[in-house]
């Protein structure tokens, strides 16, 4: 009740075909080369594998199907026509087969088996010399426009026009024959151009492109053939026209009539009847959300004492209970009456809190939650908040914060969030354990202590507080090392800043960092005396940088153990030249010491000579001699020496000297060594 209906009618008083195969091929056909059936039932293919999607009935009950059956060629052709009255058209319903078929049932193809080339469509023709040429319908080759449905009455919003039509193109699915008006069963509606227009002219529907017996098929049904001058059309409200621009709203159930008639006095009348029902009322209540925990529906009633029910869903029932979100519409009927309402239901998941992943960190640090191994996360909830431990969160309310623990926390700490559901959700809580590891104190000494000398192995030994996993050493100078105890030796003097950073078995870093100075002395050392004589205590004075940090070493030269000390002293017992060496820091610095032969004199042996003779030195048995003398002289008695600086002189003794006569011999040291003396008795007989 309360609709406005718009009244539809076609007639004419030249009606030249009115076909709908209700019992065969029927009247106004002179030739069907189709090899055409008449099912009622739809499209069923004997094949489940490859049935028909959706099978339907044509516009009114029979129709004529082509294609499923083999034939010589795919047409079907009319008696001719005097349409010399004008303005007329053909009017027929037609669609095309939509089941996929590989092959067929039984050797052929499919008997629903749809066309998908450009070239498998259909033809509307006209022939104006009986069937000797065949010309297209001209125009746009108009799809027509309505709602896809297999069920009647098949509603056409535009009709479809022009002279061939072109399947939709590959590839198979529903989804392309749902949105394609050509498979499904349409009403066209195609003027008969002026070229057409003779007292004989035949029509003809015909395919010319085909993948062999039992494939590309396609339907018609309600064809007709009519023209509509000289004639004149009544409603019984009115209109004067077929199709009413106007429509009619009745209160009641109201019969109308409509009459078609020309001046000749040929008339036909039809009556419709427009029965009005009650409109039916539902409400499906407000939108709705709900929390989902896993078994949980919504229930939405569309209200009792309707004659059907419709949901978008599929269902027919009163009441459904679903538990997915989507828009649910519902469709009400009484009798040809309906009404709709639809509902939002929106279904949230059950609140679910997840803290993340247990993690570690060192003392007095700060934990991110976005580098957890797992990070936290909810569903479903609106805002969270976290709490637990001594420390501070920044920012308390945000999914993964940061964590800044307290010097004192040590162990494993218990933190929890909180997430707050969203709708009716409930809250939920989930907790993850941080564990606050000791963070170790470093320390290092090093041997020697505070400075050294460069090239010279140093080594380094770490401490720890706690027990250290990995020990790694930075000497400053570009140059690493690994383990607790290290030794390095610099190439380049100068000040070092040597760092050592432990790590702990959990990760725990602590670094400390010393200075020390790497050196190059400048060393040097005295002898005195140089040169000295032999058993002589020569002293040994180191001069240069008082190095401390460092062993003076001393190396005589002599094969005598080496000695220690910036100042020492050493005695040769043999004379030569030796090679002293002083070491500091690795560096040496030599000299040559000088040993001198210590002096000695010998006179030679006692002698006897007669008065008045001399004594000759060289003829003496034991020849006097000297060793390491620089120089000699000789002296004593009366008499006197041809040369008393000769190793072998001649001594003349005084006139009457007689008896024993000491003869001294003075041997002159080589500087700095002493002198020596020796004495031999000549006697004078």
């Amino acid at each position: 009740m309360g609709d406005s209906v718009y009244l539809m009618s076609e007639g004419s008083c030249d009606m030249f075909m009115n076909n709908g195969f209700e019992s065969g091929l029927g009247v106004g056909w002179s030739s069907a080369s189709a090899n055409p059936s008449f099912p009622a039932f739809g499209c069923l293919d004997p094949d489940p594998d490859i049935q028909e999607y959706l099978a339907g009935a044509g516009p009114n009950d029979r129709y004529m199907w082509i294609g499923a059956t083999p034939s010589p060629y795919r047409g079907i052709i009319t008696d001719s026509f005097d349409i010399t009255l004008g303005n007329c058209q053909v009017r027929f319903w037609m669609r095309y087969g939509r089941a996929v078929g590989d092959g067929g049932f039984g050797g052929v193809g499919s008997p629903c088996e749809d066309p998908d080339l450009s070239n498998e469509g259909v033809h509307l023709a006209y022939s104006i010399d009986d069937g000797a040429n065949w010309v297209d319908f001209p125009g746009s080759d108009l799809y027509p426009e309505g709602p896809n449905d297999q069920n009647p009455p098949f509603t056409t919003y535009v009709n479809g026009t022009g002279g061939y039509w072109s399947p939709i193109p590959t590839p198979h699915s529903q989804m392309r024959w749902d949105s394609n008006s050509i498979f499904w069963w349409h009403e066209y509606s195609c003027p008969i151009p002026a070229a057409a227009v003779t007292t004989a002219t035949k029509f003809q529907f015909y395919q010319d492109g085909t993948s062999g017996a039992g494939w590309d098929t396609w339907g018609l049904d309600e064809v007709k053939i009519f023209c509509s001058n000289n004639q004149n059309v009544i409603w019984s409200h009115g209109a004067t026209e077929f199709n009413p621009a106007t429509p009619v709203s009745p209160t009641d159930t109201t019969e109308y009539w409509v009459m078609v008639f020309d001046t000749l006095g040929n008339f036909d009348r039809d009556t419709v009847m427009i029965f009005v029902a009650e409109r039916p009322d539902t409400d499906l209540g407000n939108d709705t959300t709900i929390c989902w925990y896993g078994s949980n529906t919504a229930i939405f009633d569309a209200g009792a004492g309707f004659d059907s029910y419709s949901w978008n869903t599929g269902e027919t029932t009163q009441i459904i209970t679903p538990d997915t979100s989507g828009m649910f519409i519902v469709e009400v009927w009484n009798a040809t009456c309906y009404d709709t309402d639809t509902v939002l239901l929106t279904v949230i998941p059950a609140t679910v809190a997840f803290a993340g992943s247990d993690e570690s960190l060192c003392q007095g640090g700060s934990w991110d939650f976005t580098l957890s191994s797992n990070p936290p996360d909810t569903i479903s909830a609106d805002s969270v908040l976290w709490f637990g431990g001594l420390g501070t969160f920044v920012n308390p309310d945000d999914l993964r914060p940061v964590y800044n623990t307290l010097p004192a926390e040590l162990g494993p700490i218990t933190l929890g969030m909180i997430a707050y559901g969203s709708g009716p959700c409930g809250n939920d809580t989930n907790y993850m354990i941080l564990t606050i590891d000791t963070v170790p104190t470093a320390d290092f000494t090093t041997m020697p202590i505070d400075t050294a000398c460069f090239l010279v192995d140093i080594t380094f030994t770490g401490s720890a507080d706690i027990a250290i996993a990995t020990w790694n050493w930075d000497f400053g100078d570009a140059t690493f090392g690994n383990g607790q105890i290290v030794t390095h030796a610099y190439t380049t003097p100068g000040t070092y800043d040597i760092s050592l950073s432990v790590i702990t078995a959990e990760g725990c870093v602590d670094t400390v960092t010393h200075t020390r100075v790497i050196t190059d002395p400048l060393i040097d050392f005295s002898h005195t005396p140089d040169p000295s004589c032999e058993n002589d205590t020569v002293y040994f004075d180191g001069l240069g940088d008082m190095v401390t940090y460092a062993d003076w070493i001393w190396d005589f030269g002599d094969g005598s153990p080496l000695d220690t000390g910036r100042n020492v002293s050493h005695v040769y017992p043999n004379f030569g030249t030796y090679t002293v060496t002083l070491t500091v820091c690795n560096q040496d610095t030599t000299y040559d010491h000088t040993v001198v032969e210590t002096c000695d004199a010998d006179a030679g042996s006692d002698e006897i000579i007669c008065e008045h003779y001399s004594h000759d030195f060289s003829l003496s048995a034991i020849q006097p001699d000297t060793l390491s003398a620089d120089s000699l002289r000789w002296t004593g008695g009366a008499g006197t020496f041809n040369d008393p600086t000769l190793l072998w002189p001649v001594y003349t003794p005084a006139a009457g000297e007689l008896g024993d006569i000491p003869l001294i011999m003075v041997a002159y040291g080589i500087t700095p060594c002493a002198n020596d003396t020796s004495t031999m008795i000549l006697t004078v007989l």
